[in-house]
């Protein structure tokens, strides 16, 4: 009997991990394609699981029966627990990548400098361009704002998309290292800033 209910007892605690993965996955899937209206149903099912007793999972509960005519064994649960670990562990570092991009007050602007025959010729960043214009003297013949209003790291993120960019650049240091943890997400926020998506 002991036995038995060891068994159950192990049984459940595995499907709980399953079950906070998936709702893990679901939320992470939600953040990442807002357009998909299952997530929308699914992160609404948990959430109204999470006020009645005894009701949740219900978003992850709507997932899989999406999926029921995937699942054919118990192998195909095996890879569907699996693939819900790894989902929750990329969701962990959306948040982390969300956290650094938002970190800090949104006071720093991306100006772009020219020389004296109105050639683009630098980028940078500060939180005051007056005082930036007055820093480099007579470096550059103006400085114009590409973008105000963002966080430091959000601001780093597009000086370095925009260096990138950039042909002859006197710009001496990256903004952003291709060696930081979030250098590929940083791009690909810059992409989507620059097409009109939120910060």
């Amino acid at each position: 009997m002991r036995n038995k209910l060891t068994k159950t007892s192990t049984t459940l605690f595995l499907l709980l991990i399953l079950l906070v993965s998936l709702i893990s996955a679901k939320e992470n899937a939600t953040i990442q394609d807002p357009h998909n209206s299952d997530n929308y149903i699914a992160l609404g099912l948990d959430v109204a699981g999470a006020a009645l007793p005894f009701a949740t999972g219900l978003g992850a509960g709507f997932k899989l029966a999406k999926n029921a005519d995937k699942v054919s064994g118990v192998a195909d649960v095996a890879k569907l627990a699996d693939n819900a670990g790894d989902a929750a562990k990329q969701g962990d570092k959306a948040d982390d990548f969300l956290k650094w991009l938002t970190k800090g007050p949104e006071d720093v602007s991306v100006y772009k400098g020219f020389d004296s025959t109105g050639k683009e010729v630098y980028t940078g960043i500060t939180n005051d361009i007056s005082r930036r214009q007055s820093q480099h003297g007579d470096r550059f013949n103006k400085l114009n704002p590409v973008t105000d209003s963002l966080t430091r790291n959000q601001a780093r993120s597009v000086e370095q998309n925009l260096i990138e960019k950039g042909t002859n650049y006197q710009n001496k240091i990256n903004s952003m290292s291709k060696k930081n943890q979030f250098y590929d997400r940083a791009k690909n926020w810059v992409s989507k800033f620059f097409k009109g998506g939120d910060k």
